[in-house]
């Protein structure tokens, strides 16, 4: 399986505000609920408070034969 991170760097708290409006409207719910979605999660790098980190969705790969 391949893992992407993406970062999304905002200016006073915009990045941390994009999460929580993406969780309080429940795009982060519609997305989770995708059939074979693995994983849908923000996190945020204590180094830098103006940056939220997404997993986006992932799915099982299978290798080729």
């Amino acid at each position: 399986m391949i893992t992407v991170n993406i970062y999304y760097r905002g200016e006073h708290g915009a990045a941390r505000a994009f999460a929580a409006e993406m969780t309080r409207t429940g795009v982060v719910d519609a997305i989770r609920a995708e059939e074979g979605n693995l994983r849908y999660a923000y996190f945020f790098p204590m180094e830098d408070p103006e940056t939220v980190g997404i997993r986006p969705p992932s799915t099982p790969t299978t290798p080729p034969p």
